[in-house]
């Protein structure tokens, strides 16, 4: 699934042949993944990538409107997601939906995980997840932590983990049966971050990079 305007994340689609567009978001196992671009800045990132229509006509595919999710569901194995917001919790039940949360869950919930962690001092990772009825707490299937290295800067961290992200749920085959899952405390679910606390970041980033460098 995936957003129907330009968005990072449709750079991905399934890889059974169709495009369901949404305000949600589609991606494949490891035959067709696209990059994206990604940069970190201060406020909102600019995201970029193609629609979904021109992708799809890109590789000879249709879009399906999720709207119409029941004509379809049994036509797919699984459902890839790649952001959203809020999906019909009828639609969680009846499919398998896979995301990729960049948090780790169920430590790092909700919105702007990567800078909530960095705010709070918590580890940065990605979470490999089936979706349900509650935010970022369906079933786990491969936690993977984001490296960071002495001469990251944020920016750099941001892309390491954005692409980290993208590999992940374009390989998820390689993950299904054989993921790591690993012990986080329960967290509550974040909001948005407001631009002045993200203005932090960059001062709090230099004793948050010295403490979680992996030897």
């Amino acid at each position: 699934m995936t957003f129907h305007i330009k968005k990072r994340k449709t750079c991905c689609f399934d890889s059974s042949g169709a495009i369901a567009s949404t305000s949600h978001s589609s991606s494949p196992p490891s035959r067709a993944v696209r990059r994206a671009t990604c940069s970190f800045s201060i406020g909102r990132p600019k995201l970029t990538g193609p629609a979904s229509s021109s992708l799809a006509n890109r590789f000879g595919l249709k879009t399906l409107p999720i709207e119409d999710w029941r004509s379809f569901r049994g036509d797919f194995e699984f459902f890839l997601l790649c952001g959203s917001g809020l999906i019909d919790p009828e639609f969680c039940r009846a499919a398998r939906i896979v995301n990729c949360h960049p948090g780790l869950i169920p430590q790092s919930r909700g919105l702007d995980a990567f800078k909530w962690a960095i705010h709070d001092d918590l580890p940065i990772g990605n979470t490999l997840h089936f979706i349900d009825h509650q935010l970022d707490l369906g079933e786990v299937f491969h936690h993977q932590i984001t490296d960071i290295f002495p001469e990251d800067n944020l920016a750099s961290f941001a892309e390491r983990h954005y692409m980290a992200e993208i590999h992940l749920l374009s390989h998820l085959d390689s993950y299904l049966e054989d993921g790591t899952i690993l012990d986080f405390a329960m967290g509550d679910p974040r909001k948005r971050m407001s631009r002045e606390t993200e203005a932090l970041l960059v001062h709090r980033f230099d004793a948050y990079k010295e403490k979680h460098t992996r030897p």
